[in-house]
């Protein structure tokens, strides 16, 4: 992480944004969040094991998020009432 000030320190995906905003040089190309809706995507992507999607959704798809190279979530609703698994909507979600 590179501070910007005494106040903020940025992650890597953040200093990429702002690097490329300023016109320095950078490594990658700056992008918004991804929606993956397929589980074993997210999973791999994480570096988690298969299943552990079920048992940490937020940090699942949060990580996924980070290890991607996302710069920025503007709506995140980690309490979503739908449940995805492997096979896609599972109907039996309580609501």
């Amino acid at each position: 992480m590179a501070p910007i000030n005494d106040e903020i320190e940025l992650g890597d995906n953040a200093q990429l944004a702002l690097d490329t905003f300023a016109m320095k040089p950078t490594k990658g190309i700056p992008h918004w969040l991804v929606h993956v809706m397929e589980v074993c995507e997210l999973e791999h992507f994480a570096d988690r094991a298969p299943g552990d999607y079920r048992q940490d959704v937020e940090g699942v798809y949060l990580e996924f998020q980070r290890k991607i190279g996302t710069c920025f979530i503007d709506q995140y609703i980690p309490d979503n009432p739908l449940s995805m698994a492997s096979t896609g909507y599972e109907g039996g979600t309580a609501r």
